[in-house]
């Protein structure tokens, strides 16, 4: 049986790091050096509302010509935030970070985000269960 996340959350401990969107750029890259990571949530009134990368600061920031301490958090941050549950296996979440092309899904215990994100998650994992499932079958029958 493939691992679950939560294993790995048990391994690695439970800590999030997290930004208000309306900080600075600056604020953000400086927080996630100091913490040795590469992306930070990025909330609004304390709710989660996207993630901020190291990707996010090199597309929209750098290349851009944004200045690092009057450009907020908020402005470069990718949203809707894709995540994860406990209960998700470690292929699922592979397949997810592979197929959307990303590298930082949260994990999330709870309904603390948007339901809609959650749906869009769940929705992309079962699709990919019932394409593995129609290759093996198809393989099968060949």
């Amino acid at each position: 049986m493939n691992q679950l996340l939560s294993g790995i959350l048990d391994e690695k401990g439970h800590d999030v790091l997290r930004i208000d969107a309306d900080a600075s750029v600056f604020d953000a890259v400086k927080r996630m050096v100091e913490a040795n990571v590469g992306s930070l949530l990025v909330t609004e009134s304390g709710e989660i509302t996207g993630i901020v990368t190291e990707r996010d600061y090199l597309r929209r920031a750098a290349l851009e010509g944004r200045t690092d301490e009057e450009t907020a958090v908020r402005e470069i941050m990718s949203s809707p935030l894709l995540v994860a549950t406990p209960e998700t296996t470690v292929d699922e979440c592979m397949a997810l970070m592979t197929d959307r092309r990303i590298r930082h899904v949260p994990v999330v215990d709870g309904a603390r985000l948007d339901h809609r994100k959650l749906t869009r998650c769940e929705g992309f994992w079962a699709r990919r269960r019932t394409e593995r499932a129609n290759a093996v079958a198809r393989a099968g029958s060949g």
